[in-house]
């Protein structure tokens, strides 16, 4: 029992608020990335919309991770916001694009949404059926869907980025201008798992051609075999 409580007790202190700033440089330095525990300049630069962003309040942003990663530049970082009595950490994984107009849009995995109604839709957005094949009608059962534009949204949302999501309806996807951030609500992901998800990211841009035009994807990154490989490390 002793020994159990101790396995425990440094699990949660390696993961605390106290000892993540270091772990995250760290992790950001072996890849030569940028790195900013105070994330002040940060949420003004992303504040605004984004419903994640809107949600609560007392939001604030802490160590962020960034660099250009292929052709786009990247940020990922620690947000955090009040909602009633709740606080919520989620890992924000945003990307800035090159010469993009993307319409507004929010793309919620029904099974992840919270009991709460912490996120709201802007008024001008409104809910958009996907047309199409078995992906289209799957996706449509996966997700909450809305934008401001619904023409340019159905191009955006290609036969080829329906099935990818739907292979894959594990983040929340947000996007307006040429900026498009996903995260998880309320999972704050390990220092040693920033670059699966980094990866996964990279993948669902392929899929809706934001960045690179080929169609091809990569094998995703198991996370639990990066933190795991790193932990072996410590």
């Amino acid at each position: 029992m002793i020994a159990v409580a101790v396995i425990i007790g440094t699990h949660m202190y390696q993961n605390s608020d106290e000892l993540r700033p270091h772990r995250l440089l760290r992790q950001a330095e072996a890849k030569g990335y940028g790195f900013e525990e105070n994330g002040s300049s940060w949420l003004k630069q992303w504040n605004h919309r984004c419903p994640l962003f809107l949600a609560g309040e007392n939001r604030s942003v802490h160590n962020v991770i960034y660099a250009p990663y292929r052709d786009v530049e990247f940020a990922i970082f620690d947000y955090r916001f009040m909602y009633g009595e709740h606080t919520y950490n989620t890992s924000v994984l945003a990307f800035e694009l090159k010469d993009k107009n993307m319409p507004r849009f929010s793309l919620w995995p029904r099974i992840m949404m919270p009991q709460h109604p912490v996120l709201e839709h802007e008024h001008d957005c409104v809910p958009l059926n996907l047309d199409g094949n078995n992906h289209a009608s799957q996706m449509q059962n996966l997700y909450s869907l809305h934008t401001a534009n619904e023409g340019s949204a159905r191009l955006l949302f290609c036969p080829k980025a329906v099935e990818y999501l739907t292979a894959h309806p594990d983040f929340f996807v947000e996007g307006y201008g040429n900026r498009i951030i996903l995260y998880q609500i309320n999972k704050r992901r390990q220092p040693g798992a920033m670059e699966a998800m980094l990866h996964t990211g990279y993948q669902i841009l392929r899929a809706m051609r934001l960045n690179d035009p080929r169609v091809n994807f990569e094998p995703d990154l198991d996370e639990d075999a990066v933190e795991a490989k790193e932990a072996s490390v410590r």
